[in-house]
């Protein structure tokens, strides 16, 4: 979802430049707690938006907002724009290396995360700010319920397993490999 307004207000946007939202709705939804002009409302309050938010798209497919967000913005880059605070609302590693453009080309970079489903490097990389989308919004942080922390743990464990897995599968073909390599030159 993009929205577009006019010059931000409140730091940390630079109020001299023109401020651009993207929201990776697969990773960054609507709270539950709030409808979307709401939450339009929240964006355009908390960025110092003196102009309403416009521009709405919306993809609803499995990564298909990451590319046509990344591809949107990368079309928006090619046409060498004035400096503008840009936000993404997202949680994807996808969004790495349009960050790094976005701040190699001069613009401010924000962004919003969900803790639940942000990737690790994501966080590392250097932007101007970053806050949970929540907190962002300011929405009080949802406490994980017990159900929810137990399917967390389960995922990770999950996870955890399935790369022990790959790695005992990896050191086994390795001691093929190495045992058949062996016997083929002894053959020679």
């Amino acid at each position: 979802m993009m929205l577009a307004g006019g010059g931000g207000g409140n730091p940390p946007c630079s109020p001299e430049k023109d401020t651009i939202v993207w929201v990776d709705i697969e990773n960054c939804g609507v709270p539950s707690d709030l409808n979307s002009t709401e939450l339009y409302g929240l964006i355009e309050q908390k960025l110092g938006e003196d102009e309403p938010l416009t521009g709405r798209e919306s993809k609803k497919k499995n990564q298909i907002a990451d590319k046509f967000i990344t591809q949107k913005i990368n079309e928006w880059l090619d046409s060498n724009p004035a400096p503008h605070n840009v936000m993404v609302a997202t949680g994807d590693d996808d969004f790495r290396t349009t960050f790094n453009r976005l701040r190699k080309e001069g613009h401010t970079t924000l962004m919003a995360y969900n803790t639940k489903s942000v990737s690790g490097d994501l966080l590392s990389i250097q932007l101007d700010s970053k806050w949970d989308w929540r907190e962002f919004l300011s929405l009080p942080i949802r406490q994980l319920s017990k159900k929810e922390k137990c399917r967390l743990k389960s995922r990770l464990r999950a996870k955890a397993f399935r790369k022990k897995q790959r790695a005992k599968r990896r050191r086994r073909w390795m001691a093929i490999k190495s045992r058949w390599v062996g016997t083929r030159t002894r053959w020679r």
